[in-house]
This record gives structure tokens, C-alpha cells and sequence, in this order.
């Protein structure tokens, strides 16, 4: 995960990674919300397609296909959600930032 900061906003990226298992049908709708396109930011990427929670995306973000811009109070309780399954997933996971090598 990574969190970065401007003066006139915030967002939270999560890694490209395994996301399976059984969770709340929000929590699964407020991800798939999320899941990001390429965006072409640079190098030779042209964008991967993933499942996310058994729903296939197109097209997304390499690094991190999921982003919550400016998240209110309520995004906020799912991204806790989320920081929780990646301190499950994260030893596993296939992820450039997440490995622990």
C-alpha cells in the first residue's frame, strides 16, 4: 500500500496482488469501485488485466489497480478493511513493494 499526499489531496494505492476469499458484499462493491485504468504514467506499460474478488478488470494499473482518491469517512472504513487483508496477503503476494525478501 502506499499513501500519498499533496496540498489539495490524498490517495491510497494498493498493490496489484491476489484478491480472493469471501468478504462483505460492500467492502467487494467499494473495491471493485475502485479498481483503476492504465493511465500510461510511464515506461513501457500498457496496463494488465486482473480479477479482483472474482470480478475480471481490463486494462488497469500495473502497480496498483486499486486507488481511492479523497476518500470521505466511509471509503475510510473500507480502506482499514483493506490495510487488514494485506497484512495477510503480503508475504504471498507477487507485488514489487510488497515482497519480503
Amino acid at each position: 500500500m502506499r499513501i500519498a499526499l499533496k496540498k489539495d489531496s490524498w490517495r491510497f494505492w494498493f498493490w496489484k496482488g491476489d484478491y480472493i476469499g469471501k468478504h462483505e458484499d460492500d467492502f467487494i462493491k467499494i473495491v471493485h469501485d475502485h479498481v483503476c485504468p492504465c493511465v500510461a504514467c510511464g515506461g513501457e506499460c500498457k496496463g494488465i488485466d486482473t480479477t479482483v474478488f472474482c470480478k475480471e478488470f481490463f486494462n488497469t494499473c500495473f502497480q496498483f489497480p486499486i486507488q481511492f482518491n479523497n476518500p470521505d469517512n466511509d471509503i475510510l472504513e473500507h480502506i482499514k478493511k483493506m490495510i487488514e487483508y494485506w497484512k495477510e496477503v503480503t508475504p504471498s503476494t507477487d507485488a514489487w513493494h510488497a515482497r519480503q525478501d
